[in-house]
C-alpha cells in the first residue's frame, strides 16, 4: 500500500467514524470521554491524521453501535475508484477562473488517479 493509499484509508475511516458519532448525537468532547481520549485525539482520528489501534476501533464500534465492517472501507476495484467526499466538496467549491487553483486541482487529480 502506497503512502497516498494509506493516507486515503485513514481519512476514509475518520470520516465514517465522524458520521457514526454524529448520528449517535455525540459531540467530540463526550465521545472522547467515553473512549478515555482527548478531544484533540478525536479531531485527529476524524481527519485521518491519527492511526487507530484495533482495540480502539473496537471500542469506537461498541459506542456508536456499528460493526468494524461498517467503518472499514470496501476494497475498490481499479475501475470503480471514487474521490472521497471531502475532495469532491473541495473541487465543487474551487473558484471558477482562478488559474493557479485550477492547475493545483489538475495536478492533484492526476496524482490521485495515476497508477504507480
Amino acid at each position: 500500500m502506497t503512502e497516498l493509499e494509506q493516507k486515503s484509508l485513514y481519512i476514509t475511516i475518520g470520516l465514517k467514524i465522524k458520521e457514526f458519532r454524529q448520528n449517535r448525537g455525540l459531540n467530540q468532547e463526550k465521545f472522547a470521554k467515553l473512549l478515555n481520549l482527548t478531544r484533540a485525539s478525536i479531531v485527529n482520528i476524524e481527519q485521518g491524521r491519527q492511526r487507530l489501534s484495533i482495540h480502539l476501533l473496537y471500542d469506537i464500534c461498541k459506542i456508536v453501535n456499528v460493526t468494524i465492517k461498517d467503518i472499514l472501507p470496501d476494497l475498490l476495484e481499479d475501475d470503480k475508484t471514487e474521490l472521497l467526499p471531502i475532495w469532491k466538496k473541495k473541487i465543487e467549491n474551487a473558484p471558477i477562473g482562478d488559474k493557479i487553483r485550477e492547475q493545483k486541482l489538475t495536478d492533484f487529480l492526476i496524482k490521485i488517479t495515476s497508477k504507480e
